[in-house]
């Protein structure tokens, strides 16, 4: 597991700081992690979906856009809230099911299962309203490095930055927020990044006061970014950065999930809080 050092934690929990660095790790070519999984990463698609025997009709067509991978050789297996339960139970500690518990969103839940599965098992874990694009992509199967989806939004203009512009070197703006995201994770059991990020959810489910903490930051992409500066800000090291993810699979932005509670953003539970606050 990912034991950072003093520094390495006070570069991860600063906003400008952990945003300076993954521009850095972003922009410059990938350092092979010493704590790679030996072996290829298993083939399998991992997935979740709150209420399974329920999912929408434009959802489970995200979903078996998948299945044809079946036939490369790839496992698919969708959980719910049931069977999440039911594995984490099986894999980890009472502490690490109470905070599965606690996670008051189906998107927070599927935030910290997805971490359990991941550094138990390992392989690719990937969001339920993505779609896949036909792109063979063994080759990110072929080794046990951490995969993940680099993300940089502009306070200026309020929208995402495309990754084309944000990951050459010559350009950047002081409006931006570098950022990984949670989706995918492609890893082989047992990553350190992973173990942390699975780690620092926990903790901060466990011990927050509040008691709907902040999605983003707690079981999200924050956490997983800290989690990965955490690591690689102690040992030097670079990530594998999917810049070119939606070659393999594209966001389908118009489910019918996203206009009601069952989206995050608009779950009355917590109001959402944008990347803004992430803003100098």
């Amino acid at each position: 597991m990912c034991n950072p050092s003093n520094r390495a934690q006070k570069i991860a929990e600063s906003d400008s700081l952990r945003s300076h660095f993954v521009r850095k790790l972003v922009k410059k070519p990938t350092i092979p992690s010493s704590d790679a999984i030996a072996g290829s990463i298993p083939r399998l698609i991992v997935q979740f979906w709150n209420d399974f025997p329920n999912v929408p009709d434009d959802v489970n067509n995200c979903l078996d856009s998948w299945r044809q991978l079946e036939s490369a050789g790839y496992r698919r297996q969708i959980f719910d809230d049931g069977s999440a339960d039911a594995f984490i139970s099986d894999h980890y500690s009472p502490e690490h099911l109470h905070a599965f518990r606690k996670c008051y969103h189906p998107a927070m839940r599927s935030d910290y299962f997805r971490l359990c599965y991941i550094y138990a098992l390992g392989g690719c874990y990937i969001d339920a309203d993505d779609a896949y694009t036909c792109t063979p992509f063994d080759h990110l199967f072929k080794d046990g490095q951490l995969k993940l989806q680099p993300l940089c939004y502009d306070c200026e203009s309020h929208s995402m930055v495309d990754p084309a512009e944000f990951t050459d070197s010559q350009r950047h703006s002081r409006h931006w927020i570098y950022y990984f995201n949670n989706n995918p994770i492609i890893a082989g059991a047992g990553h350190p990044v992973v173990g942390y990020a699975l780690r620092r959810a926990m903790q901060r489910l466990l011990q927050s006061i509040d008691p709907f903490p902040e999605i983003q930051t707690t079981t999200g992409p924050g956490n997983m970014t800290v989690s990965v500066v955490a690591r690689f800000a102690t040992t030097g090291e670079g990530i594998i950065s999917l810049a070119n993810w939606g070659a393999y699979s594209q966001t389908v932005w118009s489910l019918s999930y996203r206009r009601d509670e069952r989206n995050w953003r608009l779950s009355n539970a917590r109001p959402f809080q944008s990347q803004a606050r992430y803003c100098p």
